[in-house]
């Protein structure tokens, strides 16, 4: 009986690590812009970006995200190459869904410069691993998630951008999605970032339905 008392106690203090992990990334207001306005402080859009900053660190440091990858294996070829912009394409080897959530959870306050621009060609941002700088696009957002609000949708950004920022690249830039709620059945399954910025979506649909409060908002 103690014996039994002793492995459940040992399991419920292993699942509270676990799941307790923490980071506050945090939006450097000195070296941030965006295109509205020279002035960051002026920008009509720095309200939207602090909310997203508070919305995605509540996603990552949330029990639903934190249990979404301890049994997955991704590829090797997730991993960026060092001080590149590119992946691992040779590599051949697995990375573990707890190797992700060491990487993610290694700082606990981390500071990230956001280039607030207005429109790309295609793409919703853009992140090169370790330089603390990302690039977000106010129209490609709004168009890709119009059904949620702008701090959510930059949000979501925010949250695939940053499995970039701690080293994880695309093998490709092109995912075939049937509709907008509806990702790459490949994409989703292999690529971290792809995967990461769909979970951060559906996470904060769920939220936004069930009316939960995100504090700080």
């Amino acid at each position: 009986m103690k014996r039994q008392t002793l492995i459940m106690w040992m399991l419920l203090f292993m699942s509270t690590c676990m799941f307790s992990q923490k980071i506050q990334i945090r939006l450097d207001n000195d070296r941030s812009f965006s295109f509205d306005n020279t002035v960051f402080d002026k920008s009509i859009y720095k309200k939207n970006l602090e909310e997203a900053f508070i919305i995605a660190n509540a996603v990552f440091n949330s029990v639903e995200f934190q249990s979404l990858y301890t049994e997955k294996k991704f590829p090797g070829w997730n991993r960026c190459k060092p001080e590149k912009c590119k992946p691992s394409k040779k590599d051949s080897t697995k990375i573990a869904g707890t190797a992700i959530y060491s990487r993610l959870y290694q700082k606990d306050k981390v500071d990230w410069i956001v280039y607030f621009k207005e429109k790309h060609n295609s793409a919703l941002g853009s992140t090169c691993p370790d330089t603390g700088v990302t690039t977000a696009y106010y129209k490609n957002i709004i168009d890709d998630m119009p059904e949620l609000p702008l701090s959510y949708a930059i949000a979501v950004n925010l949250c695939h951008e940053y499995m970039h920022q701690i080293g994880f690249c695309h093998l490709f830039n092109k995912f075939d999605e049937d509709d907008k709620e509806t990702p790459d059945r490949k994409g989703y399954k292999n690529d971290i970032s792809y995967r990461v910025g769909w979970d951060a979506y559906y996470i904060l649909k769920e939220w936004l339905k069930m009316g939960k409060k995100i504090n700080g908002l």
